[in-house]
């Protein structure tokens, strides 16, 4: 156990986050000895300094959201750059009313490095996510990482993208990650007015009502690599759901196994949003009434397949329901792509 009155040493180890960030200097470590309650948020806010926090030696240890902390665990913003490793920030589910961990300011970056985590956050606020919240340009890399078993109110269980903030994620889990409010969407990631970059890893096991891992309003999404699946929407989009004029470009990835109630079992395309699929795979999605890879409606939305496959999905009304692919005035294309084996029937146009 250390002490904020002492000299932040090996030998006489600082208590508090917020104690040893403010006697760092620039480009300097904070290396935890030992697992830490926060008991209050830390704030890494000085203008534009580099840090690196990471566990001891090959060690693991974890940072827990004490009973008094209602706040985030850290709060990182005014353009720092903070490199996390092998460190996980536990909210402990103690109800709280900000994300575990919240990044804020257009040139703030943190980076989720080697097995670190973002795990149990209980966030009842209102439009706040439970594991990771981003604004105002903020970034996050998250490198064989984990944001998991987090839940918030209604919007971005794992994490909330706000305006022109970005997230990269190139490999690890945004798994198992969920909204309480009947009316939720983004129970995996929340994006609005944001931009996500997925180049690997895997996101499953999200609920929400609309866009169980992913859902974006007026944003934009790159999806090159990386696997989406088991993700379960009461309503639309079991695994991304996309709205008012987002944007998604697809390659290489896999979506499936993943249910929506209603709409769009793999994707639900809405509000004047179109999807462009160069190759990857979508498979073995569900809808309880249309479209059950893909629903796309109404005019103004598009759907323009190059390559790739929709395959063996299903959807629950009717003869043509659209399996494969549900259409209602929007403007859709397949140039070479594959369309097959769907249930009851491929595509339904209309």
């Amino acid at each position: 156990t250390g002490n904020d009155g002492n000299y932040g040493t090996r030998e006489y180890p600082l208590a508090t986050l917020h104690k040893a960030y403010n006697n760092v200097e620039d480009n300097g470590n904070i290396i935890l000895l030992s697992d830490i309650t926060q008991n209050y948020q830390a704030n890494f806010n000085s203008t534009n300094k580099r840090i690196s926090l990471f566990s001891d030696g090959t060690n693991h240890f974890t940072i827990y959201r004490g009973s008094a902390c209602t706040d985030s665990i850290l709060s990182v913003s005014n353009g720092n750059i903070l490199v996390i490793s092998r460190i996980s920030l536990n909210g402990n589910k103690i109800a709280a009313h900000a994300p575990i961990l919240y990044c804020f300011y257009e040139t703030t970056a943190v980076y989720l490095n080697d097995n670190s985590s973002v795990i149990n956050g209980n966030n009842t606020a209102i439009y706040s996510a439970g594991g990771v919240g981003l604004d105002d340009g903020a970034k996050l890399y998250v490198n064989d990482s984990h944001i998991d078993n987090n839940v918030t109110l209604n919007q971005g269980g794992g994490v909330k993208v706000g305006t022109d903030a970005q997230l990269i994620f190139n490999s690890g889990s945004i798994s198992s990650n969920s909204t309480t409010d009947p009316n939720g969407y983004g129970g995996g990631v929340s994006v609005y007015h944001g931009i996500v970059d997925i180049n690997g890893g895997e996101l499953a096991y999200n609920k929400a009502r609309d866009g169980a891992a992913i859902q974006l309003d007026h944003s934009s999404i790159t999806l090159d690599n990386g696997s989406i699946y088991d993700n379960s929407a009461s309503y639309r989009g079991g695994a991304i759901t996309l709205t008012g004029y987002s944007s998604m470009y697809a390659s290489n990835f896999w979506i499936g196994n993943n249910t929506a109630g209603t709409y769009g079992g793999g994707i639900a395309i809405r509000s004047s949003s179109s999807f462009w699929m160069y190759s990857g795979s979508i498979t073995g999605n569900t809808a309880g009434t249309n479209g059950g890879g893909i629903d796309v409606s109404p005019a103004g939305t598009g759907f323009y397949m190059s390559g790739g496959s929709i395959q063996y999905n299903r959807c629950n009304t009717g003869s043509n329901c659209g399996g494969g692919v549900s259409s209602y005035q929007a403007s859709i294309s397949n140039t070479g792509g594959t369309i097959s084996g769907n249930t009851p029937n491929e595509t339904s146009i209309v």
